[in-house]
């Protein structure tokens, strides 16, 4: 990388920052690029020029953040293909807990606000071919022939959005938050199993309704 893209890249990665921080302090209606150009010393046109909109800015962090889960994940997890979708699952609520104010003042509006919707569909395409990679290993004993996996793991990332936003928003304790995820992810997954996969898979859904109830 020459020097001119070096600091160009340098400028990109604080206003990321700067943008972050403000997210936190001010929530996403009071993020504004007027604020965040001031916070980065920049004017709004070298910022839009730079990395483009809110939205874009957002967006271009979260599909960093799931890359690096994405990578840390491919480091660490092993076992059969329903181990590796769950610690996958496990990795992100690490990563969302470890960021819990970010996230908290991010997440409620990924659906509510239509410029963000791209961001959630972006960072969905990634999670849902990670995934859809993890289950298509071993498939002929792990699933029904006709099981759409595609169609699972879509279904996977709306029922995790769904619940680290009920997180977020204070409707789902944190403690609450794995077990809320290995449930709702076993019965799904149940669903289009076959043998002993099935069986430990409700195991895993009855283990956890457990904790939800207790």
């Amino acid at each position: 990388m020459g020097l001119m893209a070096q600091q160009k890249e340098e400028r990109r990665q604080r206003i990321r920052d700067e943008s972050r921080r403000l997210l936190i302090e001010l929530g996403y209606e009071g993020l504004t690029v007027r604020k965040l150009a001031s916070a980065c010393g920049l004017s709004v046109p070298t910022l839009y020029n730079l990395i483009g909109s809110k939205a874009t800015i957002i967006a271009e962090d979260a599909i960093e953040t799931f890359r690096w889960v994405s990578e840390r994940f491919d480091a660490t997890a092993e076992g059969d293909p329903i181990d590796r979708a769950f610690a996958l699952y496990e990795v992100v609520r690490v990563e969302i807990l470890g960021r819990a104010a970010y996230f908290r003042a991010l997440l409620p509006h990924l659906d509510a606000v239509p410029e963000l919707r791209p961001v959630r569909d972006a960072v969905g395409q990634l999670q849902i071919a990670q995934l859809v990679h993890v289950l298509s290993a071993g498939r002929r004993k792990t699933f029904q022939p006709d099981f759409d996996l595609t169609l699972a793991a879509s279904q996977l990332y709306d029922l995790a959005i769904a619940a680290f936003t009920g997180w977020a928003v204070g409707r789902i304790p944190e403690p609450h938050l794995h077990a809320r995820l290995r449930h709702g992810a076993a019965l799904l997954l149940a669903s289009g199993a076959r043998g002993a996969t099935k069986q430990k898979l409700l195991d895993i859904a009855r283990e956890n309704a457990e904790v939800l109830t207790a």
